[in-house]
Order: structure tokens, then C-alpha cells, then sequence
């Protein structure tokens, strides 16, 4: 499935959300490592593809350095559901 703006903008959220929730649950692991790769990556997918109005971001959204896209996992994540 192709990136596009809208489903992009559906991604990072859910991405941001997991993280902090697994964060809060205490765990950190492998899978945190490719959730916060998979929206390092997305984030700069979107940077670069879409533009971006900064003033809607909400305080507390995930920061760069929380983030990475690891396309296959997230595909493999996808497929079991």
C-alpha cells in the first residue's frame, strides 16, 4: 500500500500512541526499537513528500528522536491481525 497523506496521517498517530503506551507499560525492547524506527522514518517520509503545517502538531507528539519505518514488520503486524 502506497504512503499518501491521508493514510500517512493516520500512521503517526497510531505509531505515536503505541510507543508511549508500551513506554508507560514499562516495556522496552525490540519492538519499541522498530516502532520508534517506523516513525523516524514516516516522519521523514511526510517531511519530505507532504507539506506539513508545524502549527497543527499537538504538544507532545512524538519527536524525531523517537522515531523509524520499518515497513516489513509493520506489514508483518498488519497480515496476523
Amino acid at each position: 500500500m502506497p504512503i499518501t497523506q491521508d493514510n500517512a496521517g493516520v500512521f503517526l498517530p497510531l505509531l505515536c500512541q503505541w510507543l508511549q503506551n508500551s513506554r508507560r507499560e514499562g516495556a522496552e525492547g525490540a519492538e519499541q526499537q522498530l516502532c520508534r524506527s517506523a516513525v523516524q522514518k514516516l516522519s521523514e517520509y511526510i517531511q519530505l513528500n507532504f507539506s506539513v503545517d508545524e502549527s497543527n502538531l499537538q504538544p507532545g507528539s512524538c519527536v524525531a528522536s523517537d522515531t523509524e519505518i520499518c515497513t516489513m514488520y509493520l506489514a508483518q503486524e498488519m497480515r496476523k491481525k
